[in-house]
């Protein structure tokens, strides 16, 4: 086991809670301009869609599953809360509110909503772990018919959307620096394991990974 590997996922994403609540209780005790209304209604969102995933974010596979995670799933949690952190607890570069934010603040939902489509979409396949199940399919429908990651490229469209509105050094650094890299080590990861699926490699040939005509 890795040393990424060690690294409790639930002690991770509890921190991420009590960070978003931190945030919250700040920003609703003084609220003063477009902004800190943003971050408030960024923050809150967030928290509410930790919430939604923390039971499948904290479970376990079952003895069915065949996993082959190799500790992308701890490096996109810790990935995840250190650009979040960075969004809602570092002062932002911007000096006030703008209408273009209303832009990249829809951004951010419409990431999110994309990304539980996937799940909802998936079913009993999803999993925060790379792993396939012994009656494992490739589903096409819904978002999959369109890229193979819809649930990641969510994720990367809601943390880019978040960060541009809160902008600062640290959120870019994070986004840029462990983000990105962090889903694309996962997919590197999982096509290596869904691979083995004999469906898979047609599925994947007419579909990008992440924007469609683009990667």
């Amino acid at each position: 086991m890795t040393l990424l590997q060690r690294i409790p996922i639930a002690g991770v994403f509890l921190a991420g809670v009590l960070i978003l609540v931190l945030s919250l209780a700040l920003r609703l005790s003084d609220l003063d301009g477009g902004l800190d209304l943003a971050a408030t209604v960024l923050a809150a969102g967030y928290l509410g869609w930790l919430l939604l995933e923390s039971r499948v974010a904290l479970s376990r596979p079952g003895a069915e599953a065949r996993s082959d995670d190799r500790g992308t799933g701890q490096a996109i949690i810790v990935a995840r809360m250190a650009n979040m952190a960075c969004a809602l607890l570092v002062p932002t570069a911007w000096e006030r509110w703008y209408a273009w934010m209303v832009l990249p603040m829809l951004l951010f939902f419409a990431g999110i909503v994309l990304r539980r489509a996937a799940i909802t979409t998936l079913g009993r396949f999803y999993s925060r772990r790379v792993r396939t199940l012994t009656d494992h399919e490739v589903v096409t429908t819904g978002p999959y018919r369109f890229i193979r990651h819809p649930a990641y490229t969510g994720v990367i469209l809601a943390h880019l959307g978040m960060t541009l509105v809160l902008l600062n050094v640290a959120s870019v650094v994070t986004l840029l620096l462990l983000v990105v890299p962090a889903f694309l080590w996962r997919i590197r990861v999982e096509e290596r394991l869904l691979s083995q699926l004999s469906e898979y490699a047609e599925f994947a040939r007419g579909r990008r990974r992440l924007l469609p005509y683009v990667w």
